[in-house]
């Protein structure tokens, strides 16, 4: 083998890989997107997909507002029903996936309004606080 053929065959061996990079890629946005379009039109299903997907990044982000494990669940909950209902308004100007961090983002960041039980038990955790025994969450700051 020549030189030039060694250069060549290497060359084409870098084209090759990035293509199959590129094609990995590019299917895994494209899986979204025809699982919007589907979820858009009715289909449940792929909409539980998306959720399965995207539910333990989401559930992470959550968990870092809130602080607590049983929090973070209802949050998330919260953030994929607020999706569920506002997925009509994605336009796809992006990928689903920063739509949805989006949304999280907001939510995470939302004042809260809670009730009076939620709010003694707030107390009840600042106290603790004080006492050295507890870290005050993100709801009951």
């Amino acid at each position: 083998m020549t030189f030039l053929e060694t250069i060549l065959n290497g060359l084409c061996l870098n084209i090759v890989m990035f293509l199959l990079f590129y094609a990995s890629t590019a299917a895994g946005n494209d899986d979204d997107a025809s699982l919007v379009i589907k979820a858009k039109r009715g289909n449940r299903e792929a909409f539980d997909v998306l959720l399965e997907k995207y539910y333990k990044k989401v559930y992470n982000l959550a968990y870092r507002y809130v602080g607590e494990q049983e929090e973070a669940s209802d949050l998330t909950q919260e953030i994929f029903t607020a999706a569920f209902q506002n997925l009509r308004k994605f336009r796809g100007d992006s990928k689903f996936s920063t739509w949805l961090f989006q949304i999280a983002t907001n939510r995470g960041k939302k004042p809260i309004q809670i009730s009076e039980t939620a709010w003694l038990l707030c107390k009840q955790r600042s106290d603790r606080e004080q006492r050295g025994q507890r870290r005050t969450t993100a709801y009951c700051a």
